[in-house]
């Protein structure tokens, strides 16, 4: 059981009570307050909290949402704490996974430290074409089998086939950058992706480029270009980091489909899906730029009509050239960490055809950042405001809960006072709090801030 702190007193007040309790802390009780507002046996449910005396084992079996991720993280931090020197495995089915989610993600390691003492980290881990390969160079087909069989498109198939494949297809590696796949390019293989990051990209180094995807290990790529027609790869694949995978050629792809011919059905409802979500986005860039073509003819039209004007033309809206505005305030450090993710994000969407751009102010003193939050309701474009800070209450929260009412979501770093309440998400890590918030009024992002709101990360 955690000794009594603040933070307890803090969560029995209501939320306009709080700045005021937090306003009467000594130096030692706020340094107290804000140490266990990073306490997990505070924060998590019991059940999500590691088991008391020594232990070997602590197996979790629940499904997505219970919270695994933050349970894992919160414990590898808290042991790491109680035991300085010790040394610690993370492991996970690939080296992105251990990345992109228990590190990373918005519940893995990094995610859940306080700001002020973040952790240093180095993966240390093989790829996992290392941990394949025997001491003779070879690569032990048995791995590869166990992940071939986890492919959904493969699960039907025997064993017997899965070790068939696992033995005979040719192994593969490329740096970040590389073009596996060119749109337009005869189609002579289909890949299978083992470890990595690749881009779906239509119409590469034009001026109509989009990014469709970006896939990860477990799928497949370059089947669309087989399957079709006209034989021709319909979109460019290209590394969006080191990448590990298989090669079917063209001739081996259709001895398999004839060796196994419910394989085919599988095939078409991939290929299914994927048409459909390539239809969805290119009505969509249809839609817009025929919104932005009816604005710019309505404009000159009514430039036309205004007396003395003799030539009108139209030029880009500020809206069309930088989009939607996501603005970040608060304390000057925090404010870069969370406009660094937010503008990493930000150039990820631009390249699919969004305009986001990335505005920040460091502010410090109540009344100026609460001033500031008012004043985003009046600024163009803006969509999103993001606050930054170890402390924020009061006045700020009076502020936010009226940009909210007007219809501007508001995301605000995991901080002590009353604004952490009312904000429409909490973020414990800048990086991801402007990362989040870009993912949040992005039309290519598959994020609904409607269903998250009101919790914590």
């Amino acid at each position: 059981m955690a000794a009594p702190s603040p933070v307890d007193d803090l969560w029995q007040l209501d939320p306009d009570e709080r700045p005021a309790f937090v306003d009467e802390l000594n130096r030692a009780e706020l340094e107290s307050l804000l140490i266990d507002l990073y306490d997990w046996r505070r924060l998590g449910r019991p059940e999500q909290v590691w088991p008391p005396g020594a232990w070997k084992t602590w197996l979790i079996q629940a499904g997505r949402g219970w919270g695994k991720t933050r349970a894992g993280a919160e414990t590898t931090r808290a042991y790491a704490i109680d035991h300085p020197g010790c040394r610690m495995l993370i492991a996970a089915r690939t080296a992105s996974d251990l990345r992109d989610v228990c590190i990373e993600g918005i519940s893995g390691v990094l995610a859940i430290s306080p700001p002020w003492d973040p952790p240093r980290y180095a993966v240390a881990v093989a790829p996992f074409r290392d941990q394949t390969r025997m001491n003779d160079g070879d690569v032990k087909s048995a791995m590869i089998a166990d992940l071939l069989q986890n492919l959904p498109l493969l699960q039907t198939l025997p064993l017997s086939e899965i070790s068939y494949l696992a033995d005979t297809l040719t192994k593969r590696e490329y740096p970040a950058g590389t073009l596996v796949v060119r749109e337009g390019h005869p189609a002579s293989h289909f890949h299978i992706l083992l470890e990595g990051k690749v881009e779906i990209i239509k119409a590469l180094g034009t001026a109509d480029e989009r990014l469709l995807a970006v896939r990860k290990a477990g799928n497949v790529i370059g089947e669309m270009g087989l399957l079709s027609e006209e034989g021709l790869h319909t979109a460019t694949v290209r590394a969006q980091t080191p990448i590990y995978l298989l090669q079917m050629t063209r001739e081996e792809f259709d001895a398999l489909l004839h060796r196994q011919p419910t394989l085919a059905y599988g095939m078409v409802r991939t290929l299914s899906q994927r048409l459909n979500h390539s239809e969805n986005l290119t009505i969509r860039d249809l839609r817009r730029k025929n919104r932005e073509l009816m604005q710019a003819y309505e404009a000159l039209e009514a430039a036309q009509t205004v007396p003395g004007v003799e030539v009108a033309g139209a030029r880009p809206t500020l809206g069309q050239v930088f989009g939607k505005r996501v603005i970040v305030v608060g304390g000057g450090a925090q404010v870069a960490q969370v406009a660094l993710g937010a503008v990493s994000e930000s150039d990820r969407h631009n390249l699919r055809g969004e305009r986001i751009s990335v505005d920040t102010m460091a502010l410090v003193g109540e009344d100026e950042i609460a001033a500031a939050v008012r004043a985003v309701a009046d600024l163009p474009r803006a969509h999103i405001l993001v606050l930054a800070g170890s402390l924020m209450g009061g006045e700020i929260t009076k502020a936010v809960r009226e940009l909210r009412q007007l219809g501007i979501p508001v995301v605000a770093l995991s901080m002590a006072g009353s604004v952490s309440a009312e904000a429409d998400l909490v973020v414990s890590d800048p990086v991801q709090a402007g990362t989040m918030a870009v993912m949040a009024i992005a039309d290519t992002a598959r994020f609904d801030l409607d269903k998250l709101r009101g919790r914590r990360y």
